[in-house]
């Protein structure tokens, strides 16, 4: 199945160097840099590239200085770099509530329990690049001798494996008695980049218990897709980040969390994948939820003050260290028992908004979605008219929006549209399409919706693009829901997610009948 994608970006060098007076912001996009340049220095294995070194060096003092709270002291002189270069998003940083200072408590809580003279640090590219730098130097201030290094397993995700050049090698096993840290923000769905890194080091004749992760979360390992990865994930002593939290949080509501605050029934919860919601809480002002450090949040605040202008969502108060603080609405989480004409004009008038304010200006891709349609439902869709990519919506479910006292709002629309799952950035049409599958829209619904979009967007070529994006969202949903099953064991919201297959499956079968008529 298919539903994750790459998420990448251009960013300008000489800007990250420019902003090298904020340590946490040079740190994250330093590291960036680091990742994606010795990405390229070592297509194939990792080596010690006199290039790659420097660059470990300048990451490794935006660590220091971080953790210091201290200016940099880098010279950048001899720094050949390209003027723009494309780097991988870092997830932690941008959806999942993870800061460079949570590595800092699991690398303190390894010190006092293992007291380690030397270490060996291993950044998993890319977030590892710099969370590596923080663990390291966390350990440096108590006096340990730090080696560090990053790493790029490679292979297919449940199969991934660590290729090292002989000078690698060399450096890993030059230290004898020494402790190896493995970091990143992982682990994923098949833990196999941990896995690799441990299974490559042990091939060096390192003992199992000298062999520890820094994660940024505990799942016990049975998920995952890798077995190999299941019993390196037993193995080897584990010591987790925290993802960080707002000050003043009152209630969690991460991780499905919130169902129990606007339902009062559970066999009425909607299926979630805990792992993949967004962190989010209640404080005194209202409903404070992560959006990203650094530039990603403040894109997310940009939108945020969009759509409450336009009176699509509620306002935004404050943002702060990646975390935005939203008002709070009183209100009942629909379902497809409540559609009536106002919600469709609402649905109509708010998908015609996000197409005119948050066009991208460049033509959305079809490529993967074709394939996505091929792999997951094993058909061949013909290709729709090209038009330009919006940052959707994507989560056009009923329980996202909400009845209020006054009418209709559209909840959690900042950041499905550009994160790591598919489709990214793309036609409206997704949108549209997606009302009408989770509604289950009878054909003169679907009708009323497509008109009226039409009619507040004067986007008329949408009939012709949207048969292709009704096939695609449906791809995506069931190669989701599927995965969720699989990484869900023995839960209630496995068993939520096997009705909602069937009820997506059953939706499938009625839209390929619409279409022989």
């Amino acid at each position: 199945m298919i539903a994750y994608r790459q998420v990448s970006r251009t960013v300008s060098t000489e800007e990250v160097l420019a902003g090298a007076g904020d340590a946490l912001t040079f740190l994250m996009e330093f590291g960036e840099i680091e990742a994606a340049l010795v990405d390229r220095l070592c297509p194939d294995e990792d080596s010690l590239d006199p290039e790659v070194v420097k660059l470990r060096e300048i990451t490794r003092e935006a660590g220091r200085a971080f953790v210091a709270g201290r200016a940099l002291a880098v010279d950048f002189t001899d720094l050949r770099l390209p003027e723009q270069i494309e780097i991988s998003v870092p997830e932690g940083y941008a959806w999942h509530a993870l800061s460079p200072a949570s590595y800092v408590a699991p690398a303190e809580r390894f010190w006092q329990e293992r007291q380690p003279r030397d270490a060996v640090v291993i950044g998993i590219r890319g977030i590892g690049s710099s969370l590596s730098a923080v663990v390291a130097a966390a350990l440096e201030q108590h006096g340990c001798r730090v080696a560090s290094y990053t790493v790029r397993p490679q292979g297919h995700p449940s199969l991934r494996e660590l290729r090292l050049a002989d000078d690698l090698r060399q450096a890993l096993t030059r230290t004898s008695q020494a402790f190896y840290v493995v970091v990143d923000e992982g682990p994923g769905l098949s833990g196999s980049s941990f896995a690799s890194v441990a299974e490559a080091l042990s091939a060096l004749g390192i003992p199992d218990h000298r062999i520890v992760f820094m994660p940024a979360w505990l799942p016990d390992g049975s998920g995952f897709a890798s077995r190999g990865a299941e019993a390196r994930w037993r193995i080897h002593t584990k010591y987790a980040a925290a993802c960080a939290r707002p000050d003043d949080a009152w209630i969690d509501l991460s991780g499905g969390e919130w169902r129990a605050v606007f339902y009062s029934d559970e066999s009425a919860y909607p299926a979630t994948q805990p792992q993949h919601e967004a962190a989010k809480f209640l404080d005194r002002d209202g409903l404070v939820r992560f959006a990203g450090l650094g530039r990603y949040g403040a894109e997310k605040l940009r939108r945020a003050r969009l759509l409450a202008d336009a009176g699509f969502s509620t306002r935004p108060i404050a943002f702060k260290d990646g975390w935005l603080s939203m008002e709070f609405a009183r209100g009942t989480p629909l379902s497809i028992d409540i559609l009536d004409d106002d919600l469709l004009e609402t649905m109509a008038r708010y998908l015609a908004f996000r197409r005119q304010a948050f066009g991208t200006g460049e033509s959305a891709r079809i490529a993967d979605l074709a394939e996505m349609i091929r792999v997951n439902l094993g058909v061949r869709a013909p290709r729709p008219p090209r038009t330009e990519a919006t940052i959707t919506d994507g989560r056009m479910l009923p329980h996202e929006w909400i009845a209020t006292a006054g009418g209709y709002l559209k909840t959690d629309a900042l950041d499905h549209g550009d994160n790591n799952f598919l489709p990214g950035p793309t036609d409206i049409c997704w949108d549209l399409a997606g009302a009408m599958f989770e509604w289950q829209l009878e054909d003169r619904e679907r009708e009323r919706l497509l008109k009226r979009y039409v009619r507040h967007s004067g986007d008329r070529r949408a009939p012709d693009r949207l048969p292709f994006y009704v096939l695609a969202y449906a791809a995506f949903r069931i190669g989701y829901t599927k995965l969720a099953i699989a990484a869900l064991p023995y839960s209630t919201d496995r068993r939520r997610f096997e009705r909602l297959l069937e009820q997506y499956l059953a939706a499938l079968d009625r839209q390929e009948a619409a279409a022989a008529r």
